[in-house]
């Protein structure tokens, strides 16, 4: 096979090995669907109003997300939730 050919074959392969890898995740995406997830009774939290908060945030806005959801997540951890959303 030549050289050309072993290319153009093995790339596809190659690409889809990476993209996974290439993925990120926006930090308000999982704030929203952790709160949404495990505090949907919860009166102190408004879903809509996250979803509509935290659409298409921008990078300055996702930093306070991460930090709202380990946050979140640790008052949690402290009152006995264990949520798996």
């Amino acid at each position: 096979m030549s050289t050309l050919r072993w290319f153009l074959a093995a790339t596809p392969i190659f690409a889809a090995t990476l993209a996974p890898s290439c993925v990120t995740t926006n930090p308000c995406d999982d704030y929203v669907d952790y709160i949404c997830a495990c505090h949907q009774d919860d009166p102190s939290f408004d879903c809509a109003t996250l979803q509509t908060t935290y659409a298409d945030a921008p990078p300055d806005l996702q930093d306070e997300c991460a930090v709202q959801l380990d946050d979140q997540q640790a008052v949690d951890s402290e009152a006995g939730l264990d949520c798996a959303y």
